[in-house]
């Protein structure tokens, strides 16, 4: 098991974010029908317990993003976390985001107590985060966030999202 930063290069800081390009091919292979099983058995398995919906202002007009925070990974789920564990030493969970539409909802700028590592599975996201430009991540791509890092999502369309809660 690698640890993040000789990932990212002999040179780098652990405490700077980071973009990591296609490193993780497995999460490109996620599909919206494994995204759907996953979301049905998140309430299933958990009734509901686990399963958090981000509203927007007007809950008439935006679909709601959806978090998945359980450890149920359904086929190509599975693959990416397993993918995303044997290369980074300290994986602690996985939460899966999904949004249906451009500008939906989310946690807005905030900053995480822990280490976290986005990786993108279907569709793209920008992320506004100190101390770096903007950036884009598409399918494979993961963005390396150290905690207390100002960071801020931009929903530009359909999207799923894996993040990670590293140790």
């Amino acid at each position: 098991m690698k640890q993040l930063p000789s990932i990212i290069g002999e040179n780098s800081l652990e405490n700077k974010p980071y973009k990591l390009n296609n490193i993780f091919t497995k999460a490109q292979n996620i599909t919206w029908e494994d995204t759907i099983k996953k979301i049905n058995d998140e309430y299933e398995t958990y009734k509901g317990k686990s399963f958090k919906i981000i509203n927007g202002l007007d809950y008439r007009r935006t679909p709601p993003t959806l978090v998945c925070r359980n450890a149920v990974y359904p086929n190509t789920f599975e693959t990416a976390y397993n993918q995303v564990d044997s290369e980074i030493k300290g994986v602690i969970d996985m939460h899966t985001f999904v949004s249906f539409v451009s500008e939906a909802p989310n946690y807005g700028k905030h900053r995480d107590n822990q280490v976290v590592l986005i990786v993108q599975a279907i569709g793209s996201i920008k992320y506004d985060v100190s101390g770096i430009d903007q950036v884009t991540l598409n399918p494979g791509e993961a963005l390396y966030i150290p905690k207390f890092i100002d960071h801020k999502p931009i929903i530009t369309g359909p999207r799923v999202t894996l993040s990670f809660r590293l140790e």
